[in-house]
């Protein structure tokens, strides 16, 4: 028998049907609890390769507080609040490869007497997703995203790679680095 204490109610998540007409970033929408509705969940991802010289997971970091940013001016203030907690899950490796599969992750917090609607809040994150898309991935300058992983990797073989950008300094002939 559950503690009267801890009791909770189940949770009724939904996933919001945004359009996939994005060719390089994949986006989702959804809340946890649509019947005690207090947050909206915020998720693109894809595969990214920094193609400028300042360090990858640095700009990556700045991107998502610029996203974060923008979407606390530009969310419709009658449903949310301007608390946004964001998340990015970047590899390990991003500094050394300049490519790895990114995920960012937006929470946005829902004003108080808001009632869930799936049709609105559609609308609305479709929108929000638009002006994101359009400010930051529509023509990126530091770095190029993809989709699909076969893309991605049909892509890192056209990259001319140099192995002095990754390791500058090291004077050990070319044919002896592994």
């Amino acid at each position: 028998m559950r503690d009267p204490k801890y009791n909770s109610l189940p949770k009724k998540g939904s996933n919001l049907k945004i359009k996939d007409k994005y060719d390089n970033l994949t986006f989702n929408s959804n809340t946890v609890d649509k019947v005690d509705f207090k947050t909206m969940v915020l998720t693109f991802e894809g595969w990214f390769i920094v193609e400028s010289y300042y360090k990858p997971t640095r700009l990556m970091n700045k991107l998502s507080e610029n996203i974060r940013l923008f979407i606390v001016k530009e969310c419709n203030k009658y449903y949310f609040n301007e608390r946004v907690i964001d998340i990015i899950m970047i590899p390990d490796t991003f500094n050394e490869q300049k490519t790895g599969y990114i995920s960012f992750e937006y929470t946005m917090f829902v004003n108080k007497g808001v009632k869930y609607n799936k049709e609105e809040l559609t609308k609305l994150m479709s929108e929000l997703i638009d002006k994101i898309y359009d400010e930051f991935f529509k023509d990126p300058i530091e770095f190029e995203v993809i989709k699909d992983r076969t893309q991605f990797r049909n892509r890192l073989q056209t990259i001319n790679w140099n192995p002095d950008d990754y390791y500058p300094g090291d004077e050990t002939p070319v044919n002896e680095r592994l």
